[in-house]
């Protein structure tokens, strides 16, 4: 389900917000690996039934976006991108080589609890540019600012989620999102 509203530019400003609340249960996830192109080893085994169905990696419950942009003093134009998103999800898994449980067939990592019953933490971005634009004769220069993850923001992008795998500490986190960044650019229009 989606919500919108929009205020078209005029009078100086513009603004877009939408709200989304979503849910994704399923079987294949649709974002690790070739499973999405129909390559998916799910049906090989019946191991890899348990706990098969729920609620899918990239599931984003929650979503609040805004945009807007708002012509300053001096022909300064200030635009930002702010979002909200729930945290995807990650479940538990076990290995059976790492509990001592010997397989006639080859070693079987299972989930070991409702698929998606665990949650990795919402993540909250501002993106802000600022931009002048200079008119020389035939062409128009820009010069801009942008800062990405003003509030320098770092959650855990993904897990370890093996509770049987000595390898890493269970739940301790693989990835992160990106830094604040900051970036000047400039860009050149011809009439």
């Amino acid at each position: 389900m989606e919500i919108t509203l929009n205020k078209r530019f005029s009078h100086g400003w513009a603004l877009n917000t939408s709200y989304v609340y979503g849910k994704s249960t399923g079987l294949i996830s649709q974002g690790r690996g070739n499973a999405s192109l129909g390559t998916s080893t799910l049906f090989n085994d019946p191991n890899a039934h348990i706990y098969a169905y729920g609620t899918l990696d990239l599931d984003a419950r929650h979503q609040v976006k805004v945009q807007g942009m708002l012509t300053g003093p001096l022909g300064i134009n200030l635009s930002g991108y702010f979002r909200f998103l729930s945290g995807g999800t990650w479940t538990r898994s076990i290995s059976s080589s790492r509990l001592g449980v010997s397989l006639r067939q080859t070693a079987e990592t299972i989930y070991a609890e409702e698929r998606g019953a665990r949650r990795l933490p919402n993540t909250t971005l501002l993106d802000l540019r600022l931009e002048k634009t200079f008119k020389i004769s035939n062409f128009r220069l820009s010069v801009f600012a942008d800062c990405f993850n003003v509030f320098n923001q770092g959650v855990a992008t993904s897990v370890w989620g093996n509770s049987s795998n000595p390898t890493y500490a269970f739940e301790r986190m693989m990835t992160i999102s990106a830094p604040r960044l900051f970036q000047l650019g400039a860009r050149v229009e011809f009439n």
